[in-house]
């Protein structure tokens, strides 16, 4: 094996070992508990209808139907219920890696793999039983699928990127913006195609329309699979709306870097402005020379297919005043934006003057993702739901001091909380068979409660007079007890 492959092949054994042991090692968090207590108990069919008591847009369909389908099969600890999430993971892998390969460039090979994989950010949502994951991976899958379209247009590579991007969907909706984007990008491919030809305009419409047979055939499953759950859920995304670059962009590079390193925030968003100028420029010498056919365009259609998917974004926010993705729900533009990234560094690397250029832009870049997933990279918590990473842990101590103090057999203990911890507590609750402790609620400290799970408030520990049991200095939460006669 050449040492580029090799190099790279440890670099994805890495990778695959961080997302499998925080997938096993890590506590559930909110929105993986909020998502098995309310929706993975349910029929398969109020599942993909969405029929729930609650409609926020919490039930990533295809997670859920695989986290109830896996529990069936594993039980439910941790690692059976993300197990869905690492699986896509392993496609990702395998998938991203036939495409690098495409290059037949151990530089990038290398530098690509990284691009694509050395995030801690995105690699978080492969360890969580969330929607995110999949959407991803399948993302990727379609995309891989549509690249080799535009290099041999076989219909086989057609259905293949319209069914994983379908899939997409089906794991996260917000993978619409993606879906149509490629549905906009594949008819400007079929168009440029049909409309060289001497044929009469009816002929060329005719031929158009005959082209757009897989997609539309695709589409019409997957809107008849998801039109019941788009009619039902309620409720908006969050985040403010200052613009798709302040909340899409700016948030993404905020927690690439762990929101650890403030100051690099900054400098990766220069450095995707940098790369979206550069595109922009060769889209455009492309565009001019009217050579998008030519060796160039795989990767200028990979531009387009970034650019009309935040196109997409923007056009709801300005229709429907939907508001800009920020965060989680902008992450799969993380994937997208870096296979930008491959593609254009190939392009420069292609030009004999720009070689130089190419290599240092993807080696500056590639240390920078080796450096930042170092010093970020958490095995012990999520980045986005760091106040769940010692739920697990409280509650050990919880069973503990309970034990100690009133022997194996004792009445039911309630716990006071606030919010943030109701469905990972009622999690754990539910499946490590917690029966000496009440189901916790979402209303705070109010009543009297025997423990309490206090977030970032000593001074209600001290008004109250508890007595703290464990604190928990890393997220600033504290388990007490109330020792008071109620």
């Amino acid at each position: 094996m050449k040492p580029a492959w090799l190099l790279t092949a440890a670099l994805a054994a890495c990778t695959l070992f961080y997302v499998c042991y925080k997938a096993a090692a890590d506590s559930f968090t909110h929105d993986e508990s909020y998502t098995y207590t309310r929706y993975v108990y349910k029929s398969f069919w109020d599942i993909i209808t969405y029929n729930a008591s609650d409609v926020i847009p919490n039930n990533h369909i295809l997670n859920t139907l695989l986290m109830k389908i896996f529990e069936g099969v594993f039980g439910s600890s941790e690692l059976a219920l993300r197990l869905p999430n690492m699986l896509a993971y392993v496609a990702f892998l395998f998938c991203s890696l036939l495409w690098l390969r495409r290059f037949n460039s151990p530089w990038i090979l290398v530098t690509g793999f990284l691009a694509l994989h050395a995030n801690p950010f995105l690699l978080d949502f492969f360890a969580l039983a969330r929607g995110y994951g999949l959407s991803v991976s399948f993302l990727f899958i379609s995309f891989y699928f549509f690249y080799n379209y535009i290099l041999f247009e076989k219909k086989k590579h057609l259905t293949g990127a319209f069914l994983f991007a379908a899939l997409a969907v089906w794991s996260s909706f917000i993978l619409l913006n993606y879906y149509l984007a490629l549905w906009l990008v594949f008819n400007i491919l079929a168009a440029l195609k049909v409309f060289k030809g001497p044929e009469l305009w009816p002929h060329k419409i005719k031929r158009l329309l005959a082209a757009n047979g897989i997609p539309l055939l695709v589409s019409a499953v997957l809107g008849t699979v998801i039109f019941q759950s788009l009619i039902t859920i309620s409720g908006d995304l969050f985040g403010p709306s200052n613009g798709f670059w302040s909340n899409t962009v700016r948030t993404l590079a905020y927690f690439s870097t762990n929101t650890k390193m403030g100051m690099w925030v900054d400098y990766l968003c220069y450095f995707i402005a940098l790369i979206l100028i550069l595109s922009v420029i060769f889209f455009l010498v492309d565009f001019f020379k009217k050579s998008l056919r030519s060796a160039h365009s795989p990767y200028i259609f990979c531009f387009l297919l970034m650019v009309t998917s935040a196109g997409m974004t923007i056009l709801q926010h300005l229709v429907l005043q939907v508001p800009f993705l920020e965060n989680r729900t902008g992450l799969f533009f993380i994937a997208l934006f870096n296979i930008n990234v491959v593609c254009l560094v190939y392009v420069l690397r292609g030009y004999r003057r720009l070689h130089l250029v190419g290599t240092l832009l993807s080696g500056v870049y590639a240390l920078f993702l080796v450096y930042n997933l170092g010093a970020n990279g958490n095995l012990d918590s999520h980045v986005t739901w760091e106040y769940d990473s010692r739920t697990k842990d409280m509650l050990k101590a919880l069973e503990a001091d309970v034990h100690a103090r009133n022997g194996v057999q004792q009445n039911q203990v309630s716990l006071g909380i606030t919010w943030l911890f109701e469905p990972t507590i009622n999690f754990y609750r539910q499946t490590h068979h917690l029966s000496w402790l009440k189901e916790v609620n979402r209303d705070g400290y109010k009543g009297a409660y025997d423990y309490y799970y206090i977030e970032n408030d000593s001074a209600f520990i001290d008004s109250t007079r508890l007595t703290v049991v464990k604190k928990f200095d890393e997220i600033q939460t504290a388990l007490a007890r109330n020792d008071i006669q109620k």
